[in-house]
């Protein structure tokens, strides 16, 4: 399923594709060739730049907009890149959107483009991903994926066209980090997702399958949802089990 949006964001302007190149581009005009490539600014104007922008942070995030990474370690959040946004005049624009299932329609993954402009002009497009194996997904994957995956193309627009490239809060989730989830307690893929579905409706005996679907949500909703290999191995072994139950009772009668 691919949903592209030509609709901006809340709190930004709409940009026009035809007046702005993909690639992060100058506002000055050419002054003519050299063999070096210069920048737009004398090194002290440049410092400066850098210095404003630390000062900005300081002025306008507060403890909340920021993710603690160990030690000194600190990222700026989706709240804080929204700030700076907002401080620099920038407008930022969703370029495309795509969700990624499977065959039988379980989002798996999403993608974002999205384009962050100045009021100079400059513009920087920037991607962000996000794949349903992330543990912090819930029983809401359907609306938390995809904005996950937006969330972090608009900061990283907004970090490579202001922040030098900093590393947002969100991306630093890319990278994992945390301790593995034993094969056992990982998500079940959509194959097994789907026999244990079809157990539990047969072990509730359960024509219609609305009581198995209630009774699917309440235990996904217990592992953030998803449902664990474990917990769906052992809903098709028990249905196996009693199958071959009647089966053998069938025989002896």
């Amino acid at each position: 399923m691919t949903d592209t949006a030509a609709e901006p964001i809340v709190d930004a302007d709409v940009v026009d594709e035809t007046t702005v190149g993909t690639d992060l581009v100058a506002a000055a005009p050419a002054t003519g060739t050299t063999a070096m490539l210069m920048p737009l600014a004398d090194p002290d104007a440049v410092k400066e730049a850098m210095q404003v922008y630390q000062r900005t942070l300081d002025a306008t995030l507060d403890a909340s907009d920021w993710q603690s990474a160990g030690g000194d370690r600190r990222f700026v959040k989706k709240s804080g890149w929204r700030k700076i946004a907002k401080a620099y005049g920038i407008s930022v624009t969703i370029l495309h959107q795509e969700k990624v299932r499977d065959a039988d329609g379980l989002l798996l993954r999403a993608e974002a483009v999205v384009r962050a402009t100045g009021p100079n002009g400059q513009v920087f497009d920037g991607d962000g991903y996000c794949s349903r194996d992330e543990r912090q997904f819930g029983a809401k994957v359907e609306n938390d994926l995809p904005a996950t995956a937006t969330t972090r193309a608009v900061n990283r627009a907004i970090s490579s066209l202001v922040g030098f490239g900093e590393v947002s809060a969100e991306e630093v989730g890319d990278t994992g980090g945390g301790t593995e989830l034993p094969v056992w307690a990982q998500p079940a893929d959509a194959p097994l997702v789907k026999n244990a579905a079809g157990a539990l409706g047969r072990l509730l005996d359960d024509a219609t399958g609305e009581t198995a679907r209630g009774v699917y949500d309440s235990l996904t909703a217990l592992f953030d949802g998803k449902l664990p290999v474990a917990v769906a191995t052992a809903l098709v072994v028990i249905d196996q089990r009693r199958t071959a139950s009647r089966d053998n009772l069938e025989q002896i009668a």
